[in-house]
């Protein structure tokens, strides 16, 4: 990201170096001392002097379009020197005064977009997501063409992170959606936060109790792990929670999402995957019943006394075993958002569950991988 700015601004410094001689002393000996760093590759040094020469640019009362240049190039240098806050207050403070000047709205869009990443680095999720919104909402009154969806996606995904991270599942699924959504205009290929997006999405939906749509998402996010060569623990959640989402659906919706998944693009993923290796089993053990097990006691859990105050709803995704006396062992909370005590509510409940055993050739044997999901809503 920070070559990309840095890319930019050079132009933009050319720019400013063309106007530079209709501008004061005052302002062009701090504006040479940044331009000279910049060559030598001294970002300390250009932070500095980019500071000096916005501040001398405003004290000159230059004009706002001018004015937007040199706040663009301290913001620059101030995210290259890793001063997050700073730059967050530059590019917010560039984009009002291309606003001011009358510049393009994509270039604006753009500003607030940066702003909107350098909050999200800073830890300031809620102005990483007001100053994305300021990006998202020019954007979408735009024609669309490919620099506007790929504007439109970075502003939602910067949004999706930040609202994932404060735990507010529905608006960072539903802005993890647009991201992707707008990616797949550009023609440009998808990147691994592109998976993360779609299963974000996906778990929105779990929430919303949409399985077909939950499905849905997370093929899109298996397809996009798979085509990207990622392997990790998040692939095999989502291939797991795909599964889970495929079996509540009816006959009928399966082939509907068959039928959208294609029309997608989306290769629908075989069950088990090579993606995953051994598919969404832990172990890969061969299917060792011919009489799957059957729930005999399967109370849900409390809602978190922990989670009331804060009137959170949540979902969690366990994968636990059967063993050949019906009872639940090797619980494992593979997903828990917005926070883990969820998880551990859960992981208790399973423990009290009673099956009846898978059997083969009439004898009880262990039954690996079975898969649950739980919804916690504050109201329920």
């Amino acid at each position: 990201m920070l070559k990309i700015f840095v890319g930019l601004i050079s132009g933009l410094a050319l720019s400013a170096y063309a106007f530079a001689q209709d501008l004061p002393a005052s302002v062009t000996e701090p504006y040479a001392h940044f331009l000279r760093a910049v060559n030598a590759g001294d970002d300390e040094a250009a932070a500095q002097a980019a500071q000096a020469a916005l501040s001398a640019a405003q004290s000159a009362s230059v004009d706002a379009g001018t004015l937007a240049v040199f706040a663009e190039n301290a913001a620059v240098y101030a995210v290259q020197t890793d001063d997050l806050k700073r730059g967050m207050e530059l590019y917010a403070q560039s984009a009002e005064l291309h606003e001011t000047a009358g510049s393009e709205p994509l270039i604006i869009a753009a500003r607030w977009r940066f702003a909107a990443e350098a909050a999200y680095r800073a830890g300031e999720d809620n102005k990483a997501r007001r100053f994305g919104d300021a990006a998202g909402d020019r954007l979408e009154q735009m024609d669309g063409s490919a620099e506007r969806d790929y504007e439109l996606s970075r502003a939602r995904g910067v949004q999706a992170q930040a609202a994932w991270r404060q735990g507010d599942v529905r608006t960072g699924g539903a802005r993890a959606k647009e991201s992707f959504e707008a990616w797949s205009q550009t023609g440009l290929d998808y990147r691994l936060d592109h998976a993360a997006f779609a299963f974000y999405a996906g778990v929105s939906e779990a929430v919303e109790r949409a399985d077909a749509n939950a499905a849905y998402w997370f093929s899109a996010a298996h397809w996009t792990f798979c085509g990207l060569d990622f392997e990790g623990d998040t692939v095999r959640i989502a291939h797991a929670w795909l599964g889970y989402a495929r079996r509540e659906l009816s006959e009928i919706e399966r082939a509907r999402l068959s039928d959208r998944i294609t029309a997608a693009g989306f290769d629908q993923p075989s069950y088990p995957s090579d993606c995953v290796g051994d598919g969404h089993s832990r172990r890969g053990e061969a299917r060792p019943w011919d009489i799957d097990a059957r729930p005999i006691e399967r109370r849900a859990p409390s809602y978190p006394r922990q989670a009331q105050g804060a009137r959170l709803d949540g979902i969690v995704l366990v994968e636990f075993d059967i063993d050949a006396a019906g009872q639940a062992e090797d619980i494992e909370v593979l997903y828990s958002v917005p926070h883990s005590i969820f998880g551990e509510a859960a992981a208790r409940a399973v423990r009290r569950w009673r099956y009846e055993p898978a059997t083969r050739d009439g004898a009880a044997v262990r039954r690996p991988d079975m898969i649950a999901q739980f919804r916690f809503r504050i109201e329920d």
